[in-house]
């Protein structure tokens, strides 16, 4: 590590103070020397899972005919528009129905591209990106995407806390025989849990934006409280594999950043009287990926931002990534749950004391991963910042 790159982590809040490097984050690029930066980013290289290819032919069929209809088309963006829209209807009602049962992520598939197609033709997303709040954002869009995680047993718990961070923040909570017990601490709720047995496999956050530049919610929840909470998720996994180093190499945690745009006031009051459309404004999404490639340090890398936008040909160059990103962390999750269930299910031997077992595994191949920074706040800021407070 560059002696440089310890300046920029000593004097305020970090995700490096949780042990947690996110590669997308530009100072890492300032920290470290170029050949440093791509041994850490290329170390047991992390790439996304590969889409079924019924669902990948799926999705060219979509393209072609999209890119079809706007090569032959000309004019009126409005017609044009409506001509789309048409086109992609007739072929996603032409495509279904899947059987729930054996293809179910065709199925989800086809329900959303259906749903999506609705919200064009009947102007929801025009609506939505006019006056909503974060929840309208989630019951709306954001929801659509959560279903397709049903048929793998995972529940997308929304509002909820978050138990790996409960357990993290009272950990210390014992019998001292000089202080009273300290009473359990709330946790914040992320806006998604990705839920099975009782064990979380990846997060989101939801925010809203008024314009283009990020608000200081958005980069602290996306830059912080994500890869904290991701941190967290890791930990109480390796912590159920007693901490294995095999297992801790081979963990990956999820997290979902989303975001709604929505105009500000002004603009809103000057197209809806003189133009019949608002501008491009979208909802965006991107996918985070954690894992622990070696030593103790966690690593988080993202994938690019889609954006939703008010315009039909957003569908095929924009929710459909969406909706592979939605696959691809899907896949992630369905292995961790196989990789936790396997480890689980291995015999442990004859019943014996816990110091007795941890002073034998300490010899063997185990990790003990340093948990996320611990801070807390006084009892008049522990509130969840509202939607729509100013920066």
């Amino acid at each position: 590590m560059s002696a440089s790159a310890y300046i920029y982590i000593y004097i305020y809040h970090s995700t490096a103070h949780s042990f947690i490097l996110c590669m997308d984050d530009p100072i890492w690029k300032k920290a470290f020397t170029k050949e440093e930066y791509e041994e850490i980013r290329t170390h047991r290289s992390l790439t996304l899972p590969d889409i079924d290819e019924e669902v990948s032919a799926l999705f060219d069929t979509l393209e072609k005919k999209a890119d079809e209809i706007m090569g032959s088309s000309g004019g009126d963006e409005d017609e044009v528009a409506d001509k789309l829209l048409n086109a992609l209807s007739d072929l996603v009602m032409e495509m279904g129905p899947y059987d729930y049962r054996t293809e179910y992520n065709l199925y989800w598939i086809h329900s959303a591209l259906t749903q999506m197609l609705s919200y064009y033709k009947f102007g929801v997303v025009r609506r939505m990106l006019q006056n909503s709040s974060e929840m309208d954002f989630v019951s709306l869009l954001w929801s659509i995407f959560d279903r397709c995680f049903h048929d793998i047993h995972v529940l997308p718990g929304r509002d909820r806390s978050c138990q790996a961070t409960s357990l993290r923040v009272n950990k210390d909570r014992s019998i001292t025989g000089t202080n009273n017990i300290d009473g359990k601490i709330s946790v914040a709720r992320p806006d998604l849990l990705l839920i099975k047995d009782g064990f979380e496999y990846g997060c989101s956050e939801v925010s809203k934006s008024m314009d283009l530049v990020p608000t200081k919610k958005e980069i602290v929840e996306t830059g912080l409280h994500n890869p904290k909470t991701m941190k967290d998720l890791f930990d109480r996994m390796t912590n159920e594999a007693e901490h294995d180093l095999e297992f801790a190499r081979k963990l990956q945690i999820v997290c979902f950043n989303n975001t709604g745009k929505k105009p500000p006031l002004c603009i809103h009051l000057k197209y809806s009287f003189t133009k019949p459309k608002l501008p491009i404004i979208g909802c965006r999404m991107k996918l985070c990926v954690m894992d622990c490639p070696g030593g103790y340090v966690c690593r988080v890398q993202e994938t690019d931002e889609y954006k939703i936008s008010t315009k039909i040909q957003s569908l095929v160059s924009e929710v459909i990534p969406m909706l592979i990103l939605t696959l691809q962390a899907k896949t992630i999750v369905r292995n961790m749950t196989a990789l936790l269930l396997s480890y689980k299910t291995k015999g442990k031997g004859r019943p014996e004391f816990k110091v007795t077992r941890d002073a034998r595994n300490s010899a063997k191949n185990r990790i003990m991963l340093p948990s996320a920074l611990t801070t807390f706040a006084s009892t008049t800021t522990t509130r969840k910042r509202k939607n729509d407070e100013v920066d």
